[in-house]
Protein backbone atom coordinates (compact mmCIF):
# COMPACT_ATOMS: atom_id res chain seq x y z
CA UNK A 1 0.00 0.00 0.00
CA UNK A 2 1.18 3.49 -0.99
CA UNK A 3 2.09 6.09 1.83
CA UNK A 4 2.77 9.42 1.62
CA UNK A 5 4.27 11.66 4.59
CA UNK A 6 3.18 15.39 3.25
CA UNK A 7 0.35 16.42 1.33
CA UNK A 8 2.28 17.75 -1.62
CA UNK A 9 3.58 14.06 -1.86
CA UNK A 10 0.08 12.77 -2.12
CA UNK A 11 -1.24 15.04 -3.95
CA UNK A 12 1.06 15.27 -7.12
CA UNK A 13 1.35 11.15 -6.85
CA UNK A 14 -3.03 11.59 -7.44
CA UNK A 15 -2.53 14.16 -10.34
CA UNK A 16 -0.08 11.73 -11.81
CA UNK A 17 -2.15 9.35 -12.03
CA UNK A 18 -5.61 10.46 -12.95
CA UNK A 19 -4.34 13.68 -14.99
CA UNK A 20 -6.16 13.45 -18.31
CA UNK A 21 -6.87 9.57 -18.32
CA UNK A 22 -10.75 8.81 -17.24
CA UNK A 23 -10.32 5.04 -18.09
CA UNK A 24 -8.67 5.13 -14.36
CA UNK A 25 -11.37 7.08 -13.03
CA UNK A 26 -12.79 4.64 -10.50
CA UNK A 27 -16.97 4.94 -11.43
CA UNK A 28 -19.55 2.78 -10.64
CA UNK A 29 -22.20 1.29 -13.52
CA UNK A 30 -24.27 4.22 -12.30
CA UNK A 31 -21.81 6.68 -12.45
CA UNK A 32 -20.62 7.02 -9.04
CA UNK A 33 -17.10 7.09 -7.51
CA UNK A 34 -16.61 3.88 -5.81
CA UNK A 35 -13.19 3.29 -3.26
CA UNK A 36 -12.13 0.27 -4.66
CA UNK A 37 -11.04 -0.66 -7.91
CA UNK A 38 -12.65 -1.16 -11.14
CA UNK A 39 -11.36 -2.06 -14.65
CA UNK A 40 -8.39 -0.07 -15.36
CA UNK A 41 -8.09 1.88 -12.17
CA UNK A 42 -6.44 1.53 -8.67
CA UNK A 43 -9.48 2.99 -6.97
CA UNK A 44 -10.54 6.48 -6.30
CA UNK A 45 -8.22 9.46 -5.23
CA UNK A 46 -8.99 7.68 -1.55
CA UNK A 47 -9.89 4.39 -2.34
CA UNK A 48 -6.46 3.44 -4.09
CA UNK A 49 -4.39 3.88 -0.59
CA UNK A 50 -6.93 1.94 0.94
CA UNK A 51 -6.69 -1.97 1.60
CA UNK A 52 -9.65 -3.39 -0.49
CA UNK A 53 -11.72 -5.04 2.42
CA UNK A 54 -11.71 -1.34 3.78
CA UNK A 55 -12.60 0.04 0.17
CA UNK A 56 -15.37 -3.08 0.22
CA UNK A 57 -17.06 -1.35 4.05
CA UNK A 58 -16.60 2.14 2.71
CA UNK A 59 -18.51 1.30 -0.60
CA UNK A 60 -21.42 0.22 0.93
CA UNK A 61 -22.61 3.20 2.17
CA UNK A 62 -20.40 5.27 -0.48
CA UNK A 63 -19.54 8.13 2.01
CA UNK A 64 -17.39 10.58 1.53
CA UNK A 65 -14.48 11.21 3.65
CA UNK A 66 -16.36 14.32 5.05
CA UNK A 67 -18.35 12.32 7.17
CA UNK A 68 -16.71 11.31 10.13
CA UNK A 69 -16.87 7.89 10.57
CA UNK A 70 -15.17 7.54 6.78
CA UNK A 71 -12.86 9.40 8.29
CA UNK A 72 -11.96 7.57 11.54
CA UNK A 73 -11.84 4.39 9.43
CA UNK A 74 -8.91 5.68 7.48
CA UNK A 75 -5.41 4.61 8.85
CA UNK A 76 -3.65 7.16 10.58
CA UNK A 77 -0.77 8.14 7.68
CA UNK A 78 -3.86 9.16 6.16
CA UNK A 79 -5.73 10.64 8.92
CA UNK A 80 -2.90 12.71 9.81
CA UNK A 81 -3.32 14.62 6.59
CA UNK A 82 -6.18 16.41 7.66
CA UNK A 83 -9.58 15.65 6.74
CA UNK A 84 -10.46 18.71 5.01
CA UNK A 85 -7.34 18.15 2.86
CA UNK A 86 -8.79 14.63 2.17
CA UNK A 87 -12.33 16.17 1.07
CA UNK A 88 -10.93 18.65 -1.49
CA UNK A 89 -8.51 15.87 -2.82
CA UNK A 90 -11.90 13.41 -3.26
CA UNK A 91 -13.40 16.42 -4.55
CA UNK A 92 -11.19 16.42 -7.29
CA UNK A 93 -11.53 13.27 -8.24
CA UNK A 94 -15.27 13.05 -8.42
CA UNK A 95 -15.75 16.38 -9.93
CA UNK A 96 -13.13 15.09 -12.57
CA UNK A 97 -11.15 18.54 -12.20
CA UNK A 98 -8.20 15.76 -12.82
CA UNK A 99 -9.47 13.88 -15.77
CA UNK A 100 -10.37 17.40 -17.35
CA UNK A 101 -6.70 18.83 -16.50
CA UNK A 102 -8.51 21.89 -14.86
CA UNK A 103 -5.61 22.95 -13.32
CA UNK A 104 -6.49 26.52 -12.23
CA UNK A 105 -9.63 24.64 -10.31
CA UNK A 106 -6.91 22.47 -9.11
CA UNK A 107 -5.05 25.07 -7.63
CA UNK A 108 -7.49 27.10 -6.40
CA UNK A 109 -9.52 23.92 -4.54
CA UNK A 110 -5.61 23.15 -2.68
CA UNK A 111 -3.72 26.08 -2.19
CA UNK A 112 -5.23 26.36 1.22
CA UNK A 113 -3.50 23.22 2.16
CA UNK A 114 -0.51 22.97 -0.12
CA UNK A 115 1.69 25.31 -1.53
CA UNK A 116 0.86 24.61 -5.05
CA UNK A 117 3.97 26.52 -6.99
CA UNK A 118 5.83 23.00 -6.06
CA UNK A 119 3.19 20.81 -8.30
CA UNK A 120 3.41 19.54 -11.20
CA UNK A 121 0.89 19.52 -14.09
Amino acid sequence: MKQFQTREELLQNTIDYFWGRPERQCLSPKGGCQYRAQGQSEGCAIGRLLDISLCEKLDVNNYSVECDSTFEKLPDWLKNLGQSFLVDLQYLHDNSLLVDKRESEVKIRMIRHVNTSLIKF
